[in-house]
């Protein structure tokens, strides 16, 4: 459900770019998720480094 509405908000906002920003969103996000479980006592880190990245991608994309 969250991965349609996500897709779908890409797809307006980014329009052709949306099938790119959508996969640098899911490797960013299981990379999170690998990050956080493996070092939960740095969890911020992990969290402010995601913002970043997706402002990069943002940035770069439109």
């Amino acid at each position: 459900m969250v991965a349609v509405m996500v897709g779908t908000l890409l797809r307006t906002t980014y329009g052709k770019n949306a099938d790119k920003v959508e996969r640098c969103i899911e490797a960013l996000l299981m990379i999170f998720v690998l990050g956080a479980a493996s070092a939960p006592d740095k969890r911020s880190l992990w969290i402010l480094a995601a913002v970043s990245i997706l402002a990069q991608v943002r940035q770069i994309v439109g």
